[in-house]
């Protein structure tokens, strides 16, 4: 099995940004942390996230989470901590996960902790609608990747863990050219995080997820600055 670190150029523009928004010492990024698509076998550690994360009103069931790692796997991303069994084993149990170790080829994988995520599908209109949310409702001749949840888990906030997923997911897809945007729904309180990354609030959605009231937020890959 292939585990995916950051892209190198992705890394560097993102501690350029981190340290140009919250100074040199405003941010923690961990030793061994790990970005990568998703597949349905890790759906449990998502569902468990996603129940966390939202409102049962608005969080997706399981049904959807499995759907979209499965059908779409390649739009959803994990954030995950890893744990590793190194090369020459330590005499003493707590150096297993020291900082100064590093992953060689013959290093194995021992623990993946879900810490973040995000679910995407393909839709062909500009912006989500309630159908688009459903089971079965990937199109994969869609120019628009609508995403559906952005997750941190509760210990990991504040520590800019979203900032460094979803602007790795935006310079992922810009680079490809598979889309020609990518499409979110908000709650207003939410606009200014999506906006640092260059989308801009197109109005009220019509959607009527858990009874809320949400905004369109858009990135258009044609007007994207990497």
């Amino acid at each position: 099995k292939e585990y995916h670190t950051m892209r190198p150029s992705a890394t560097e523009s993102l501690y350029r940004d981190l340290e140009a928004h919250y100074g040199q010492d405003g941010y923690f990024l961990p030793r061994h942390m790990l970005l990568r698509p998703l597949t349905v076998k890790d759906v449990d550690q998502v569902e468990e996230l996603e129940k966390a994360s939202y409102p049962e009103s608005e969080a997706a069931s399981r049904e959807s989470i499995q759907y979209r790692l499965t059908a779409c796997s390649e739009l959803c991303v994990g954030l995950f901590s890893c744990e590793y069994n190194w090369d020459q084993p330590s005499s003493n149990e707590e150096d297993d996960d020291r900082e100064d170790s590093v992953v060689s080829k013959s290093s194995t994988l021992k623990k993946e902790t879900l810490i973040g995520y995000i679910l995407a599908t393909k839709i062909t209109g500009e912006f989500i609608s309630d159908e688009d949310m459903k089971v079965g409702s990937n199109k994969e001749d869609g120019r628009t990747i609508a995403i559906h949840s952005v997750v941190i888990s509760k210990e990991y906030r504040d520590r800019h863990f979203g900032y460094i997923m979803l602007k790795d997911y935006i310079q992922k897809f810009y680079g490809l050219c598979t889309a020609d945007r990518i499409s979110i729904i908000v709650l207003p309180k939410l606009r200014g995080f999506y906006e640092r990354h260059g989308f801009t609030d197109c109005g009220v959605s019509e959607c009527q997820l858990g009874g809320e009231t949400w905004h369109n937020m858009k990135l258009p890959f044609d007007t994207y600055d990497e």
